[in-house]
């Protein structure tokens, strides 16, 4: 039988230095390791669907759709289990297409592909993964 979610919710938490990888990604890879870029006003980004995201502490929603979901990072802190805050509180959108993946009963979040300034997060459950490219040059 199918099941019908209505609604989801996660309580993640992912608060890794990108340069800690550096030295485990293969010799051929490194380059392509996730580290911290400098962004004009000096602050520290990572980019994120090639869109820079600064240094911090975000919430994450998103906007299901068959074609493309839009991920959404905002400054809305402790939020959980509560109504999307509003785009005054947005720093970034981004598009992405979503994957088909196998069946995954529970939310889990992980990094498929790690390189030496690119990484590939995706988030999956049931059978949807949507993917988010982070590189940090």
């Amino acid at each position: 039988m199918a099941r019908a979610y209505r609604l989801m919710s996660s309580d993640g938490h992912l608060e890794v230095p990108p340069e800690r990888w550096v030295h485990r990604v293969p010799e051929k890879y490194r380059d392509r390791a996730p580290r911290t870029v400098q962004l004009p006003d000096g602050g520290d980004a990572l980019l994120i669907e090639g869109q820079p995201l600064a240094k911090g502490s975000y919430t994450i929603w998103s906007i299901p759709d068959s074609a493309k979901w839009t991920v959404i990072f905002t400054n809305a802190l402790h939020v959980w289990h509560r109504p999307y805050p509003g785009e005054s509180h947005d720093v970034l959108r981004v598009q992405v297409a979503p994957e088909h993946g196998d069946y995954l009963e529970v939310l889990v979040y992980y990094f498929p592909v790690v390189g030496p300034d690119s990484a590939t997060l995706r988030f999956q459950w049931g059978t949807t993964i949507v993917p988010l490219h982070i590189h940090t040059r």
